[in-house]
């Protein structure tokens, strides 16, 4: 998708039961650890998950300069969703859209892309 005014990207709810954090790259920072993140994104692809080991996956996700990662956490803290964007200019990407194969079929997905459209914006993009 290609969209000129990021700010007029709209903000649909999560489903119930879920709220929405930022993913800690770092140990420093409030957030989601991103290994819990990382894990989800795995578990969400099977076709990743054998090839893929996942301190080298999350290594390769805090490489990603000026990255912005976002979960959908469930009432026990367990993360049900990840996005991510970045922005580089005057392009804006998306990436890492996750959802726990439990929860699909509810908008997530949709709802995390946005949310990480809309952090993207709260950084200057």
């Amino acid at each position: 998708m290609v969209r000129d005014h990021l700010e007029t990207v709209p903000a649909p709810p999560l489903p119930a039961g879920l709220t929405r954090r930022p993913i800690s790259l770092g140990p420093d920072v409030d957030g989601v650890p991103v290994r819990d993140a990382a894990a989800v994104a795995l578990r969400s692809d099977p076709t990743m998950a054998p090839a893929t080991d996942l301190g080298g996956f999350v290594d390769y996700l805090r490489s990603i300069p000026q990255a912005r990662y976002v979960a959908a956490v469930d009432d026990e803290g367990a993360v049900r969703a990840t996005a991510a964007a970045a922005t580089w200019g005057s392009t804006t990407a998306v990436f890492f859209v996750n959802t726990d194969p439990d929860w699909r079929g509810r908008g997530l997905g949709t709802a995390m892309t946005a949310a990480a459209l809309r952090a993207a914006v709260a950084d200057g993009a």
